[in-house]
């Protein structure tokens, strides 16, 4: 078992890597964009995912007792509502910028705890608030010419 500094630099070489991985799909998926419609490159993109999730789920099943009633049905609208949201990006990702297609999605970051305090029925905390004015207005800033 590797020492525990070198795991911590492991690991936060894995979380430097996500965001640049992450963000090199929107200029790449500019570019397929050029060559297929943006329905085959989700369909594409979403299948061979599919492919790798079963590939994995071949190698490691989870025990038995974690299949739960619930968890397929769960796991169908989970799935569904990321598929249109991939497909929603895509289409848009076809009529702008990569930059600014990218900085929209991450939207998601500061939407998230406005959307849980709306979920939770409870005030949102100031730096939140703050955070979601700061790129609301980046958005603005993008929307006009």
């Amino acid at each position: 078992m590797p020492d525990r500094p070198a795991r911590a630099r492991a690991a936060g070489l894995l979380l430097l890597m996500t965001p640049v991985i992450w963000g090199a799909t929107f200029p790449a998926a500019k570019v397929a964009l050029e060559h297929v419609t943006p329905w085959t490159f989700v369909a594409w993109s979403r299948g061979l995912g599919l492919v790798a999730i079963a590939a994995v789920l071949l190698v490691r099943r989870p025990p038995r007792e974690a299949w739960t009633l619930g968890l397929v049905p769960a796991g169908v609208l989970l799935g569904t509502l990321m598929t249109v949201g991939y497909a929603l990006q895509t289409v848009g990702i076809g009529h702008t910028t990569a930059t600014n297609a990218g900085f929209i999605t991450v939207l998601y970051v500061v939407l998230a705890p406005a959307g849980a305090a709306l979920i939770g029925r409870h005030a949102p905390d100031r730096v939140d608030v703050a955070c979601l004015a700061l790129a609301l207005g980046g958005l603005a800033l993008l929307s006009i010419r």
